[in-house]
């Protein structure tokens, strides 16, 4: 009996789009000018890169992850080779910044760029927390109210991060209004 697996085309393709529309705007953020960015063009190329791309991949990777048949270890390992990936990512996207601001004496500027909170943090994240929950309890109901609680405790979790001035580039990671956040845990 063949064990091949088959492919879901709709959520497929929605996180392949959903991955190109992320990278254009990263390289356009890159690359692009002002002018770029205020034209017409721009305006929709940015808004379509953020807004509906990282939603659309979050809940296409959260689908994936409801059906898939790794254990909570593996799970982990995944997330955790994503967080970092991120990480790398936001290095390699971010190095021409990283230079400029040691040439101009800016170098608070560099973990900003470095820590940056962006979909693939997320997304590892999220990964390790969900197989950290499925470890105590994959109970559907056990998980919905986890979710409940974290979606009513999010706005003080987010004004309880941004009072520590502590450790702040990891914090960032979890909540608070950081400008370098920009998907951050709660309230994703």
């Amino acid at each position: 009996m063949s064990r091949e697996k088959t492919r879901l085309v709709l959520p497929d393709v929605l996180k392949g789009l959903a991955v190109v529309l992320m990278i254009q705007v990263h390289v356009m953020e890159q690359l692009g000018n002002p002018d770029l960015f205020e034209s017409t063009f721009g305006k929709i190329s940015l808004f379509l890169g953020g807004v509906p791309a990282a939603p659309v991949f979050m809940v296409v990777m959260g689908y994936f992850v409801g059906f898939t048949k790794a254990n909570p270890l593996k799970m982990m390992k995944r997330g955790v080779l994503l967080f970092g990936g991120g990480i790398l990512l936001n290095i390699l996207l971010n190095v021409s910044y990283i230079i400029g601001f040691i040439k101009t004496g800016y170098p608070d500027s560099i973990p900003g760029s470095i820590f940056g909170v962006d979909i693939l943090p997320l997304a590892g994240l999220s990964l390790i927390i969900i197989a950290g929950l499925r470890k105590i309890s994959a109970h559907p109901l056990f998980l919905i109210a986890i979710a409940l609680l974290a979606a009513g405790l999010t706005p003080w979790i987010n004004q309880m991060i941004d009072t520590w001035d502590t450790a702040k580039y990891i914090t960032a990671f979890f909540g608070g209004t950081a400008e370098w956040s920009y998907f951050p845990l709660f309230p994703w």
